[in-house]
């Protein structure tokens, strides 16, 4: 029995997980002492990141900042003492046209620790967008994830380390981004989550958006992370998609209490806005 990684049924390790209970009416069971972890879908949110002292980042940060005084300093000093006000006029205005680069040069470096959050959108972006969207620029941090999705490519280089690929890059994939933007309700949909503790993102198929992942497994050297879905009306959590993660992602995440899964979550009915209506509302004395 292989499963979407090729995997065998006795590949895969439980976790520290006890099932407390196993449902004989909705096909869920109880699980306790998961780690877990929200995804939040709302929007992006600043990202707290740590990095070392540079001398060429500071040295930049205040040649951008003297500029502006310099310019405006050496604007009256052009009127009364030309000798002196035009030399800085000229400084001033050589660092303000180089100051894109000493912007950018001021947010170079590298991450050697970073707050963790998991961002969640439907669809599919190009990694720089991604990366411009949560820390301001394109600085080539962020990469996609090589194995963590069934949708997810990668290839060896010349010195045969494995490197991650856009998924986008294989037709068929493109083909699946471009079928889900006219999903139904009950179909396949596409989305992306962004892991900033790791840096990496991965695109993947699910009919609803999970709310969470829990860990609950591993195998191959990496964690199976399962996304859940939640239904308010019976407090259950549906597994929607199950991802691959690093080992070390565990560290960053929470137990939790007993948790009630589901495997098999009931589609609702619905209609078309032409059959349905619209919604009508009537006042309450």
């Amino acid at each position: 029995m292989d499963d979407a990684y090729g995997s065998k049924l006795w590949d895969i390790l439980p976790m520290d997980v006890n099932i407390s209970g196993i449902s004989d009416t909705d096909e869920s069971i109880i699980l306790d002492g998961c780690k877990a972890a929200n995804i939040r879908w709302k929007s992006f949110t600043p990202v707290a990141h740590d990095r070392i002292f540079s001398w060429s980042r500071w040295f930049a940060q205040r040649l951008l900042h003297l500029s502006g005084y310099a310019f405006w300093f050496s604007i009256p000093l052009m009127i009364f003492y030309p000798q002196i006000g035009i030399p800085i006029f000229i400084y001033a205005l050589m660092f303000v046209a180089i100051s894109p680069w000493l912007l950018r040069h001021m947010y170079l470096g590298k991450f050697w620790g970073t707050q963790g959050w998991f961002f969640g959108f439907e669809g599919y972006m190009d990694i720089d967008t991604i990366e411009r969207q949560i820390f301001g620029s394109r600085l080539g941090r962020m990469k996609w994830t090589p194995y963590s999705s069934p949708l997810s490519r990668h290839h060896r280089n010349v010195h045969n380390e494995c490197v991650p690929d856009d998924p986008c890059s294989d037709p068929t994939t493109r083909a699946m981004v471009e079928r889900a933007k006219h999903a139904r309700p009950g179909e396949q949909r596409i989305f992306t989550i962004v892991d900033t503790g790791s840096m990496t993102a991965t695109i993947f198929q699910a009919v609803r958006p999970p709310v969470c992942f829990l860990l609950a497994g591993s195998e191959g050297g990496m964690l199976r992370a399962i996304g859940c879905s939640y239904d308010w009306t019976t407090a259950t959590l549906y597994r929607e998609t199950v991802l691959r993660m690093e080992t070390p992602i565990q560290e960053r995440m929470i137990r939790i209490p007993r948790v009630k899964v589901g495997f098999n979550r009931p589609m609702r009915s619905f209609e078309t806005l032409q059959k349905a209506g619209e919604p009508e509302g009537h006042l309450v004395d």
